[in-house]
Parts: C-alpha cells; sequence; structure tokens
C-alpha cells in the first residue's frame, strides 16, 4: 500500500482494476477455447453416408479459424485421429 497523500492510492486502485481486467481476459480466453474445442470435435465426428469423415482437418481448421496442427492435436487428445492404426 502506498502513502495516502500522494498518487499511490490511486495508483493501488489502477493496479487491482488491472489484475481484475486480466483475470476476465483469461478466463474468457479459457471459455472461448473451449468452445472451439467443441465445435472441432462435433466436425471431427460429423461422417457422410458412406462412413468417411464429412470435413477434412484443413476444411475444419478454415471453419474455426485455427491452424490444423490446433486441430490434428484436439483430434489425438481425444482418439478421434483418422490415422490408420498399424
Amino acid at each position: 500500500m502506498r502513502k495516502k497523500g500522494s498518487n499511490g492510492q490511486r495508483l493501488d486502485n489502477v493496479e487491482r482494476d488491472l489484475s481484475q481486467v486480466k483475470r476476465d481476459l483469461d478466463r474468457q480466453r479459457d471459455e472461448y477455447e473451449r468452445h472451439i474445442r467443441r465445435h472441432v470435435i462435433d466436425d471431427l465426428q460429423e461422417t457422410r453416408y458412406n462412413g468417411k469423415p464429412l470435413y477434412s482437418y484443413a476444411d475444419i481448421a478454415d471453419r474455426h479459424d485455427i491452424s490444423t496442427s490446433a486441430v490434428q492435436r484436439i483430434a489425438i487428445a481425444e482418439g478421434l485421429t483418422r490415422r490408420n492404426k498399424a
């Protein structure tokens, strides 16, 4: 805590407000990432009538404005990878 008579109290308030904004930003970023992840998982599970995937990794990446490697990481983590098991 800074001296009361100086600008210290205002600086304390600004620092407190800034930390609150940072926490809110982190929370919103986490919610957004979970939201995008859920949509990517849904797209990975979509299939055509013959059982083949409806969307390619590139299609999914374009739809959600993320990289294809991010789509691949999500697919691996959720067990939805499209590689043939040897």
